[in-house]
C-alpha cells in the first residue's frame, strides 16, 4: 500500500515495477482519502504500464474526471460570487489556497471547501450575501463560526485558525485576484502552519491528500525552514508541526524533513516517534485485514504523545483581523 501510495501520487512519477499490489483495496482507499483524482490519472495517463485491474484503474480514473469537472465549476461560481465585494478582507486559506501553487492540473484534488478567516463583526454581512446566492443550506464544519453550503461547494467563516494558540499580530496574505478585490491568501508557510495545527487539533483524523499537500509545499522554494521553524514557536504550535512532519518524513522518505523541524522536549520527541510509525501502518493494516488493532494501537500512541504536549492548544478569542501584507 506505501509503495503504491508513494508512488500513484507524485506529481511528475517515473515508473518501476511493483510486486503484488493490493490495487483492489488500495483504490476505494484512494477514493476516501480524496486521493483518487491523482491516483487516477498517473495510472491512465503517466503509468499506463502498471498492471492494475481494470475496474480499479475506471474507478480511479472517474474519480479523476469528475474532481476536474466539479472544481472547474465550483470555481466558476465562487469566483462570480466573490468578484462583486469590494471594501471587504477575506483571507482564503487551506486547500484552496494552495492548491493552483501546488497543483498544476485543476484535477488532480478535489476542492469541495472553502475556508475564509474574517473579523467576527464581518460574519453575519458575508453569509447573508452568500445566502442570497444560493449557499443557503447549513452544514456542521468543525472550528468554523458559520458554514454554507450549495449542495456542491461549503464556504466555511472563521475567526481564528483552528489550533492555533497565539494568533500573530500580523499574517502575511496575498492578494487573490482572481476571486476579486476583496480576497487574499495566506501564504505558503501559513498555509503550512494552519493546515499541522488543525491536524493535531483534530487527532490526524482529515483525509490524506492533505499529505500530498504538506509534501509539495515542503519542496516549493517560497517554504524556507528558518522562517517556518520561527512562525511556528511564535504561533506556539512547535509539537503540532514536528509531529505532522515526523510522519510526512516517514510517508515520503523522499522530503529531508528534519532540517523543518522545530526543536522540541526529547520526552515529547520520545513518544511522537512511534506514534508517527503507527499512523503511517494504518493503510498497510487496511491490506492485510487488521486494520482495527492498529487503529487501536495508533490511537493509545497518538493520546500518550497528547497528554506530554509541551504548549497546550487553548481556545483563542475572538479575531480582530490583523493588517494584510500586501505582495
Amino acid at each position: 500500500m506505501l509503495e503504491l501510495l508513494r508512488l500513484l501520487t507524485q506529481l511528475r512519477p517515473r515508473f518501476h515495477p511493483l510486486g503484488e499490489a493490493p490495487f483492489e483495496v488500495f483504490a476505494p482507499w484512494c477514493l476516501g482519502q480524496s486521493l483518487g483524482a491523482l491516483a487516477g490519472y498517473n495510472l491512465t495517463y503517466a503509468l499506463p504500464q502498471l498492471p492494475a485491474p481494470r475496474a480499479a484503474k475506471d474507478m480511479l480514473l472517474s474519480a479523476f474526471q469528475e474532481t476536474l469537472a466539479n472544481n472547474t465549476l465550483q470555481l466558476a461560481h465562487l469566483r462570480k460570487a466573490l468578484q462583486p465585494l469590494e471594501g471587504r478582507k477575506l483571507v482564503l486559506f487551506g486547500a484552496l489556497s494552495m492548491a493552483d501553487t501546488l497543483y498544476a492540473h485543476a484535477g488532480f484534488r478535489p476542492l469541495a471547501e472553502a475556508s475564509f478567516l474574517l473579523a467576527e463583526e464581518d460574519v453575519a454581512g458575508f453569509c447573508g450575501y452568500v445566502r442570497s446566492l444560493g449557499y443557503a443550506e447549513e452544514v456542521p464544519l468543525r472550528h468554523a463560526v458559520c458554514a454554507l453550503s450549495d449542495g456542491c461547494t461549503t464556504l466555511g467563516m472563521f475567526n481564528h485558525l483552528p489550533g492555533i494558540p497565539h494568533m500573530p499580530k500580523a499574517l502575511q496574505a496575498f492578494p487573490k485576484r482572481v476571486f476579486g478585490p476583496s480576497v487574499f491568501a495566506l501564504g505558503l508557510e501559513e498555509n503550512v502552519l494552519a493546515l499541522c495545527a488543525r491536524q493535531y487539533a483534530e487527532g490526524y483524523g482529515g483525509p490524506w491528500v492533505e499529505w500530498v499537500d504538506l509534501r509539495e509545499a515542503l519542496l516549493h522554494p517560497e517554504v524556507e525552514a528558518p522562517s517556518l521553524k520561527a512562525k511556528a514557536e511564535a504561533w506556539g504550535m512547535a509539537h503540532a508541526l514536528y509531529a505532522s512532519l515526523a510522519v510526512l518524513g516517514l510517508l515520503f522518505p523522499n522530503v529531508e524533513v528534519r532540517a523543518f523541524q522545530p526543536p522540541v522536549p526529547a520526552e515529547w520527541e520520545a513518544l511522537t516517534n512511534p506514534w508517527a510509525k503507527a499512523f503511517v501502518e494504518l493503510p498497510q493494516a487496511l491490506a492485510q485485514g487488521r486494520l482495527a488493532l492498529a487503529q487501536t494501537q495508533e490511537r493509545q500512541a497518538f493520546a500518550a504523545m497528547a497528554c506530554a504536549t509541551p504548549v497546550a492548544p487553548t481556545a483563542p478569542a475572538a479575531l480582530a483581523l490583523p493588517a494584510m501584507e500586501r505582495k
